[in-house]
């Protein structure tokens, strides 16, 4: 389980260091890459009712899967980003 309060100050050290990745590049490193990571990140993180759009159609099912916990986590990552900038 990912402890977002010490990725955003990571995240955060590296950007006042010059490191120029964007919070999207910095999330999608987090996403499981391995298939049982990924199912069970998903089934932790998402209901199990998510609706297969017309973007997904002939995608496989774990590229779906990583596509909502990418959603997820930048949800979560962005929610404590906010919220350490406000402590500031």
């Amino acid at each position: 389980m990912i402890n977002w309060a010490d990725e955003v100050k990571e995240y955060r050290e590296q950007q006042r260091d010059g490191f120029t990745q964007s919070a999207f590049e910095w999330v999608e490193s987090l996403v499981p890459i391995y298939y049982t990571d990924i199912v069970n990140e998903y089934v932790r993180l998402c209901s199990m009712n998510q609706v297969i759009s017309s973007n997904h159609v002939g995608l496989e099912l774990w590229k779906v899967m990583s596509y909502y916990i990418f959603d997820e986590y930048l949800v979560l990552f962005q929610r404590e980003l906010r919220y350490q900038e406000e402590e500031e």
